[in-house]
């Protein structure tokens, strides 16, 4: 067998090249996967195809080909988004912008394929580390990996007997922003649902007055829309409920940090391990959001409810592909052998000291000052959120505001969006606003030449 063409440092050396660099810093990270991969697999072809002697590519060759091809792929790919609204999850997102490098890295390295026999995990085991990493970080007592979050909701409701009923709160049945709706989800295989409560007041006794000898699942919801976590005491009450009539408890969360971040947000934010210590038999997160990972679904738990899960469902149809399962062990790895809050992009914007956000507006504020489209700038005390118009998760910030000279404040926001880089901004009447909390340091030379070029 060859040994691979491409090292993880080799490829890091082609990217971080004079010539791309100014490139790479500009598009989008799962743009750049895709034109390198293209390049590497060219490479690899002609190379495994040759019958005599093959020869690794020139260093100064592979930048020539890998910049031709952005520069092709930037005429009809979208660009790079610098997020000024500060909403750190904003509907524009997906969350890829938000992995740490070495996440990137090695996900790239797996969609190469070029590894040499002694660096390739299989896939049993990749999803063994993962799910041991897990476990470790929150005391839960088994885990799963499934390609999205949806996959791994349809997972719990597979394991329900088809007669048996869901208790499901009113509250939750909202859309979240890829259109999925939790009413859809629970029509596919056809179980009997309990609601509970009303749209904006739910108790305990809402819960139990609705679990009886039918009752397959209390199906749970917490992030976006709702602010009233439990603690283990509150849901004392259904965990006797559901050990008595044998049925688990599901908690579905859009807010799942893996280490305490309360101390950057006005109100607590509970970590996944004060979750699982709250007494849920099973919890569904996403990888992509407050654990800077991939997208993917991850289902935590007792061992007992899970491994009804997985003898439930075949799990090669839902699974997580390998370049999603390596990137997730890359960046729980983070957690282990480094502080997560340096490493893992999304932490560290939500870790930013507000006197580092102050003093990055003060720079940016007269060279922005230059720009004849925009006046009367000022820096000014406001808030940052993790999801728009939620009740949780909203933190304080800087914010760089200023006014059109001419025109109105949307009309330059909207100016700004059809600009490459693209600048996103938040505007009332008056005024436009740029948020420090969600613009990352690397993209503060970007914002004075995106005014510059208008």
């Amino acid at each position: 067998m060859k040994p691979g063409l491409f090292s993880i440092s080799y490829i890091q050396e082609i990217l971080n090249s004079p010539r791309l660099k100014p490139l790479t810093q500009r598009i989008h990270p799962t743009l750049l996967l895709t034109v390198a991969k293209k390049v590497f697999d060219d490479f690899s072809r002609e190379f495994r195809s040759a019958a005599t002697e093959w020869r690794r590519p020139e260093l100064a060759e592979l930048v020539d080909k890998v910049f031709y091809r952005l520069q092709d792929a930037l005429q009809t790919a979208p660009g790079l988004t610098v997020n000024g609204t500060g909403t750190v999850f904003p509907s524009f997102s997906t969350g890829r912008e938000l992995w740490a490098p070495s996440v990137v890295e090695d996900m790239m390295w797996e969609i190469v394929g070029e590894k040499n026999e002694g660096d390739f995990i299989d896939r049993t085991t990749l999803e063994n580390r993962i799910t041991m990493i897990l476990c470790r970080l929150t005391d839960a007592e088994d885990a799963m990996i499934f390609a999205n979050p949806e996959l791994a909701n349809l997972a719990v409701l597979q394991s329900i007997t088809p007669e048996r009923e869901i208790v499901v709160a009113r509250r939750d049945f909202y859309e979240k922003k890829n259109q999925t709706r939790l009413e859809n989800l629970l029509q596919i295989f056809g179980n009997p649902r309990r609601e509970v409560g009303a749209v904006n007041a739910l108790t305990n006794e809402d819960y139990l007055d609705a679990c009886n000898s039918h009752t397959g699942i209390i199906w749970m919801a917490f992030g976006q829309h709702s602010s009233r976590f439990y603690t283990r005491q509150k849901l004392a009450s259904l965990r006797e409920k559901s050990e008595q009539l044998q049925f688990p408890i599901f908690c579905e969360l859009d807010f799942a940090p893996l280490i305490d971040l309360s101390s950057y947000f006005y109100e607590p934010l509970p970590t996944l391990a004060d979750h699982i210590a709250t007494g849920y038999d099973l919890i569904q997160c996403n990888g992509g959001q407050l654990i800077g990972g991939p997208d993917c679904g991850i289902l935590l738990g007792t061992k007992a409810a899970i491994q009804r899960v997985r003898s439930a469902i075949f799990q090669r149809y839902t699974g997580a592909h390998r370049v999603v399962l390596t990137g997730l062990l890359k960046t729980l790895n983070l957690y282990q052998d480094a502080d997560a809050l340096t490493s893992i992009p999304i932490l560290q914007t939500l870790s930013t000291p507000l006197a580092n956000l102050k003093n990055r507006a003060e720079r940016l504020l007269p060279q922005l000052a230059a720009s004849p489209k925009i006046t009367d700038l000022s820096i000014v005390e406001g808030n940052a959120e993790l999801f728009p118009k939620s009740q949780l998760g909203t933190m304080p910030s800087w914010l760089i505001q200023m006014r059109p000279v001419s025109g109105t404040p949307q009309e330059l926001a909207a100016t700004l969006e059809n600009q490459s880089p693209t600048l996103k901004v938040n505007f009332n009447p008056e005024k436009l606003f740029l948020n420090m909390k969600t613009i990352s340091p690397a993209y503060d030379s970007l914002i004075p030449e995106i005014f510059e070029n208008l």
